[in-house]
């Protein structure tokens, strides 16, 4: 019995649980430091975002290339007016600093095999776009299917690439 109440069975008893306690508490502070560190080194991509935006703009605004009725002027989304389809059109609607972000809208009537090519900043675009595989410069490339409305409606699809600069 002396052994149990000795002082070096109250330092095993002393340093046994002190062990659990320091490798718990061990345990809580990595966890907490690893979700923390998580958190804040997490970096949030909109390139993809960026286009996004720019095609349901040039598709769904009123102001865009979409067909647009002159008897109760109600935007037909997907439906592409080949009057309103050209550079002015783009220009107007999208004042982007030419530094940033360019694109090219190729549209094809599938019907008719007619073809039309717009630009937002040509030069930029023509220039930086086959430098999009590097990491400065992100590049996206979309189809859509839509109709085409020139004397009549024909199926057509679009082609949308965009190239905008990661300098920040």
């Amino acid at each position: 019995m002396k052994l149990l109440n000795s002082k070096k069975a109250d330092a095993f008893r002393m340093l046994n649980y002190a062990f659990w306690r320091l490798f718990f508490i061990a345990v809580v502070f990595l966890t907490i430091f690893l979700l923390v560190s998580s958190q804040i080194k997490t970096k949030i991509k909109t390139d993809e975002l960026k286009a996004a935006i720019f095609i349901q703009r040039l598709l769904n605004s009123d102001k865009g290339i979409s067909y647009v009725s002159e008897y109760n002027f109600r935007n037909y989304p997907g439906i592409i007016s080949l009057d309103r389809f050209n550079n002015k059109t783009i220009s107007t609607q999208f004042n982007i600093d030419s530094d940033r972000f360019s694109a090219n809208i190729f549209l094809e009537d599938l019907e008719t095999e007619t073809q039309n090519e717009l630009y937002l900043n040509k030069n930029w675009f023509e220039r930086y776009y086959p430098l999009s595989k590097f990491d400065k410069y992100e590049g996206n490339l979309k189809w859509r299917y839509v109709l085409v409305k020139g004397d009549q409606l024909h199926k057509g699809r679009m082609l949308i690439k965009t190239v905008e600069s990661k300098n920040e």
